[in-house]
């Protein structure tokens, strides 16, 4: 009887030793298709966020939320001290979609997080893209971090960083930057 119950734990444990090999290949596959891609929204992030009027936004980067072709996004602060030239600045920069999309065949989405929260509600029904409250706070961390080095960050459809694109000083070069990057 000994024998047996040995024998069924000895098994046990190679069956448990195989299963846990097994994982841990299928993980290091993974990782290693993904070193190169520098993704910038981890599997439990996300790049939805909350509209200063407080409704959720979704990227729809993927084509899976919306009708429209996989796209990219621009990600960018809006700092409430300074909101009404900033929005003038993005606006410029958002009214040359039509000359990305043509050249890149897939749409381009603006987001102004605001760093005030809902703060910038007074400046959403004069810009030309969509002003965010809010985002998944590891997101948030990255814009932030973006921000401290006066950056704007693009996602390709996948969600993967694309860029990290530097301020511009006119709304011509910033866009002249996103174009290169969607070409």
């Amino acid at each position: 009887m000994k024998l047996i119950v040995t024998a069924l734990i000895v098994c046990a444990l190679l069956v448990s030793g195989v299963r846990y090999a097994l994982l841990i290949q299928a993980q290091i596959r993974e990782y290693r298709e993904k070193q190169g891609s520098d993704l910038a929204v981890p599997r439990d992030g996300s790049l939805n966020g909350v509209d200063s009027a407080g409704a959720l936004l979704q990227s729809g980067l993927s084509g899976i939320e919306s009708r429209e072709l996989p796209g990219y996004l621009v990600l960018f602060v809006l700092h409430r001290q300074d909101a009404a030239n900033e929005v003038q600045f993005w606006n410029k920069v958002a009214d040359a979609k039509p000359h990305l999309e043509s050249a890149s065949i897939r749409p381009v989405r603006f987001w102004g997080i605001c760093d005030d929260g809902a703060n910038c509600n007074p400046f959403a029904s004069s810009a030309h893209f969509r002003i965010v409250g809010y985002l998944d706070p590891y997101q948030m961390h990255a814009v932030a971090k973006a921000d401290l080095r006066r950056e704007a960050l693009l996602y390709d459809r996948r969600g993967a960083l694309l860029a990290e694109l530097a301020q511009a000083k006119t709304p011509e070069a910033e866009t002249a930057l996103i174009l290169q990057q969607v070409k």
